[in-house]
């Protein structure tokens, strides 16, 4: 391990590890950093703390990258493969940074399907419009007709 290491982690044990509902990662964002000497989990973002320190004979580690080596992100995250990517986020710091790889670029195989997806919800959106026309034609229909007590819309 070196200085500004950052890892996804997960117990070894593998009762600690399916413990329910959550295993034991309570208060735990499974990234890891490097850092001091030591190896931490993110989840208080403020720096190690007591609770956060991982012993790395316990944990399953994947490194992810150094953060020295890395940038940080400002772009589309659906535009890049997410092997060039890093993301910080987690449910205690939603606004952690995205780190990116020196030199990866916007992928055009990943760009297409995020144009795809898009296209398929303006599909959706088009579809649920009409069906709200067609839904409000028939509320107009029934006031002009007097029949007022059973429309809603």
């Amino acid at each position: 391990m070196k200085e500004g290491d950052i890892y996804r982690w997960k117990w070894r044990d593998p009762e600690r590890d399916s413990a329910a509902p959550y295993g034991d990662y309570h208060c735990k964002s499974q990234i890891a950093v490097f850092e001091g000497g030591k190896l931490f989990d993110t989840f208080w973002g403020s720096g190690p703390t007591d609770n956060s320190y991982l012993s790395a004979e316990k944990v399953e580690l994947k490194l992810l990258g150094n953060r020295n080596e890395l940038d940080v992100f400002s772009d589309r995250e659906d535009f890049y493969d997410p092997e060039d990517l890093i993301v910080m986020r987690h449910s205690n710091d939603t606004r952690a940074k995205t780190l990116i790889k020196r030199g990866a670029r916007r992928s055009p195989a990943f760009m297409r399907v995020s144009l795809q997806e898009n296209i398929a919800e303006a599909e959706r959106n088009i579809q649920s419009a009409i069906y709200d026309l067609k839904r409000l034609a028939v509320a107009q229909d029934a006031i002009m007709r007097g029949k007022i007590d059973k429309i809603h819309f």
